[in-house]
């Protein structure tokens, strides 16, 4: 995940970049020690460290998400008319929820004529193609990354129907959705993702459960470590099961308060109000 690169740093690589501000040297773990257990994979202690850092950060994220059921479909947007128009515009939705964005599930291309076209979908600066045949639904699972999110095509041959503005279930979870559309002939089946992994960056609780439990997995490695001889191996088993079972106690201290801010998180937002009419979860 970008929002959480260089989230843990190695101070004495010579590289002193951490976005959290928290380094594996804060709980006593060197390059020297990281080079002794890298193995041949990895090559390097620095890429085995960040490797091991990028294993804990999606680890806690995923052990203090709240177990939350969800699926298909928000809302199925545009009733489509019998009458031929000349094709105008195009569909933009726009999430009015904080943490959630639009995901497009289907779109169905209504047109007097079969043609074989290309489905247009903006998402900011990026603009992704589907190619199809206007006999058939365009299943596309396309998740925005940004709150508005436009569809269109752009052919001449095709000739839609007239579109009708409407959104199913509008008295709920189709008031966190804004949309306009021009005569496109488009339906497009959409659901809300919710997703707050990126909002504990910043977090105190998250950075030190990352930390600590970078610091697990490496001490859970130094145990098997095929790079150590036998005896140094004897000798650090005690000392890596020792800062093991700490680190593992100020992981879980740390990881429980970030649980219940997840929860809160979820509480407090659309994505709540909105289990009950099919709203997906990102978990």
């Amino acid at each position: 995940m970008e929002c959480y690169n260089n989230y843990i740093g190695i101070k004495s690589c010579g590289d002193a970049t951490s976005t959290s501000g928290k380094f594996l040297e804060d709980i006593g773990i060197s390059i020297s020690k990281l080079s002794k257990i890298a193995n041949e994979a990895t090559l390097t202690g620095k890429a085995y460290g960040t490797q091991k850092i990028n294993e804990a950060i999606e680890y806690v994220l995923a052990d203090v998400r709240p177990n939350y059921n969800g699926v298909p479909v928000v809302g199925s947007l545009n009733d489509i008319g019998t009458t031929q128009v000349d094709y105008s515009g195009s569909v933009v939705l726009s999430s009015l929820c904080k943490d959630a964005r639009i995901r497009i599930d289907k779109v169905t291309a209504n047109a007097v004529n079969d043609i074989d076209t290309t489905l247009y979908i903006k998402d900011g600066s990026t603009i992704t193609t589907f190619s199809f045949n206007t006999a058939d639904d365009v299943y596309v699972e396309y998740t925005a990354k940004n709150k508005d999110i436009e569809i269109y095509l752009d052919d001449v041959l095709y000739l839609p129907y007239n579109t009708l503005g409407t959104c199913e279930w509008a008295n709920n979870c189709c008031k966190d959705v804004s949309y306009t559309q021009g005569q496109t002939g488009l339906q497009v089946d959409f659901s809300l993702v919710c997703d707050f992994d990126c909002r504990f960056k910043g977090n105190s609780n998250f950075k030190n459960a990352v930390l600590y439990y970078t610091g697990v997995l490496i001490a859970q490695d130094l145990r098997l470590s095929e790079n150590l001889n036998d005896v140094v191996r004897l000798s650090n088993e005690e000392k890596s099961i020792d800062r093991e079972d700490i680190w593992m106690g100020m992981y879980e201290k740390y990881s429980d308060k970030v649980r219940l801010m997840y929860i809160q998180l979820i509480d407090d937002s659309c994505c709540k109000t909105c289990e009950g009419y099919d709203i997906n979860w990102h978990i």
